[in-house]
């Protein structure tokens, strides 16, 4: 699987629709956010309103955009949805769904974050337990939460038919089980450290 040997990933910021009022903000990886039910409008996230054009987000940098439902279409209001950089090094765009509250809550999330209604908050949920290491429904990032790299994850994923078995719903690994078995080995291999034993290195078995 390949990682980008800059560890960022290239960002259009526009709407889906030229007609309808947008807003996107930077949450960069040491920003502060805001508890879900503290946030309800775009001036709750903290940065500036971001120009339309190509940006980049780096490793553990988010994306949050806004965009107004035409007037025309039969749902008004506004639409949120987050843009990150994925532990597997491609772009994800995520419009949060209650699966993925769901999937937090399922994970362990304390439950003062999963108070708050409506999408905007849903995204502030979803970084919030990104940054955690929970699972979340959608591909994870690299946190300091959980002793998982971008380069642990790729090495993990080109072993996946060493460590996985396909079965009839999925030829290759989700990318949480994938993070799940890097995360293992990367514990593993921490405790056999410290009590001086050492593991064969992974790019060794993907060479033999």
């Amino acid at each position: 699987m390949p990682i980008p040997s800059n560890h960022s990933v290239s960002i259009d910021i526009e709407p889906d629709d030229t007609r309808c009022r947008y807003w996107a903000k930077r949450i960069d990886a040491a920003t502060v956010l805001a508890l879900p039910p503290e946030v309800n409008r775009a001036k709750d996230i903290p940065g500036a309103f971001l120009p339309q054009g190509e940006d980049e987000l780096a490793v553990g940098d988010f994306l949050i955009e806004g965009e107004q439902v035409h007037h025309r279409h039969p749902e008004r209001g506004w639409t949120y949805r987050i843009g990150y950089m994925g532990i597997d090094g491609a772009l994800q765009r995520v419009t949060p769904t209650k699966e993925h509250k769901a999937a937090l809550k399922t994970a362990g999330m304390p439950v003062e974050y999963l108070k708050g209604a409506g999408e905007l908050a849903a995204c502030v949920r979803i970084i919030h337990g990104l940054r955690m290491g929970l699972h979340a429904g959608v591909v994870p990032i690299e946190t300091s939460a959980v002793p998982v790299s971008m380069d642990d994850y790729a090495r993990t994923a080109q072993l996946c038919e060493v460590w996985f078995q396909p079965t009839a719903t999925e030829a290759e690994p989700a990318p949480w089980r994938v993070y799940q078995q890097a995360a293992a080995l990367a514990r593993m291999t921490g405790n056999l450290q410290n009590g001086h034993e050492e593991l064969p290195v992974l790019d060794a078995l993907a060479c033999g």
